[in-house]
């Protein structure tokens, strides 16, 4: 019974979030027709929300990690569904340690917690592939957008301005920025 109580909730919890989260949207907006061929590493990636999503997608997923109990629970998802084309990262706080080149580096509400964030972004172009690019989703700071949206509203260390991160990502080093517009709540942009 409990296992079924379980697999509920954690099935209603993602229906929920894909009817605010929009994962679909998200996917066609940063990918093409060639992923199947390409590498998406995931930054971050919990218990693993956009992993399971792009490992449908991509030839390769990287998910990186330093949070134990998740990196538990993402070797547990690994192993239940004998998913071929996933490796679990067991990363640093200031390195996601991914074993090969990147197509698309990935990060969900991440990039607010990052500690040395110029520091950090700047040292993940030593992972992206020819043409690969670092995509940020990301909490917006002004309360009002969450409205109606479903999502309730992170606590203020779990939004970061917009304006401010792209200011860091040029700080950084990267010239090209591409917005996608598709979340009220969330900034969704590339960088490369």
């Amino acid at each position: 019974m409990k296992v079924l109580v379980l697999l509920f909730f954690f099935s209603f919890h993602s229906v929920a979030r894909d009817h605010w989260q929009k994962p679909k949207l998200i996917f066609e907006s940063i990918t093409t027709g060639k992923d199947k061929r390409r590498t998406f590493c995931d930054i971050g990636a919990g218990e693993g929300y956009f992993t399971k999503k792009a490992i449908k997608r991509f030839k390769y997923v990287f998910a990186s990690e330093i949070d134990s109990s998740s990196l538990e629970k993402l070797r547990s998802l690994k192993k239940t569904k004998k998913i071929k084309n996933l490796t679990i990262v067991d990363s640093k706080t200031s390195d996601p340690l991914f074993p090969k080149k990147c197509d698309i580096i990935f990060l969900s509400m991440v990039y607010h917690h990052l500690e040395d964030r110029i520091a950090y972004i700047k040292n993940l172009k030593k992972y992206l592939s020819p043409g690969g690019k670092i995509v940020n989703l990301d909490n917006v700071v002004d309360e009002k957008k969450y409205e109606g949206t479903g999502k309730r509203l992170p606590d203020k260390n779990c939004r970061f301005a917009r304006d401010k991160f792209l200011t860091e990502v040029k700080k950084a080093g990267y010239q090209n920025i591409k917005e996608h517009k598709i979340l009220p709540m969330q900034y969704l942009i590339e960088f490369w």
